[in-house]
């Protein structure tokens, strides 16, 4: 078929730029031929994919759509060289999310049913970080008043603002931390 208005000139040119763009993408696949990754780029996709896997299956369990015997059967679904991998990847997925002081029901089932973590020294810990926290807190304000006396502002009315107090977020993330750090710890050598 012949498009009106296009010379012989024109389709020879139309057909030189497809064969020099065809040589172009050769030249391309044959350069990239022999790029594969290594295998320590491999490891390091298979490890992120069950990490992002982990996370997504907690954060499911989190907003309910997920019950953690769903979790179970998903890990148990797994090639038997990525259950070990997902089951630790979803602990500190878990362990993440876990703040002292926070509901945390729904990760302790998850980190109980799919993981199978000892649940009474997960609590244990969390309740011992919770405690210590308070006592933090409890110290800070202590300080803050002192700090208000120094300054010549008492009095029955003043109170110490912790969520005010520049050092308080430091603080908590330290014992979010620690209690990471421990938790992590308990659940992964067994």
């Amino acid at each position: 078929m012949t498009v009106p208005g296009l010379g012989v000139a024109a389709r020879k040119e139309t057909g030189a730029d497809v064969g020099e763009i065809r040589s172009t993408m050769d030249i391309i696949m044959e350069k990239t031929r022999s790029l594969a990754p290594s295998e320590e780029e491999k490891a390091s996709f298979r490890r992120r994919e069950i990490e992002v896997l982990a996370r997504g299956l907690v954060q499911k369990v989190q907003d309910k759509i997920l019950s953690p015997e769903k979790v179970r059967d998903t890990l148990e679904d797994q090639a038997p060289d990525r259950r070990e991998p997902l089951r630790e990847a979803l602990i500190r997925s878990c362990i993440e999310r876990l703040d002292p002081g926070s509901d945390h029901a729904a990760l302790l089932e998850l980190l109980s049913d799919a993981a199978g973590v000892d649940l009474a020294q997960i609590e244990s810990g969390v309740a011992e970080s919770a405690s210590r926290l308070e006592a933090r807190a409890g110290a800070r304000r202590a300080a803050l008043l002192e700090g208000l006396r120094g300054k010549g502002i008492s009095g029955s009315a003043v109170r110490a603002n912790l969520e005010a107090d520049p050092e308080w977020p430091e603080l908590v993330e330290q014992e979010r931390q620690a209690l990471r750090r421990a938790l992590e710890r308990m659940a992964l050598d067994r």
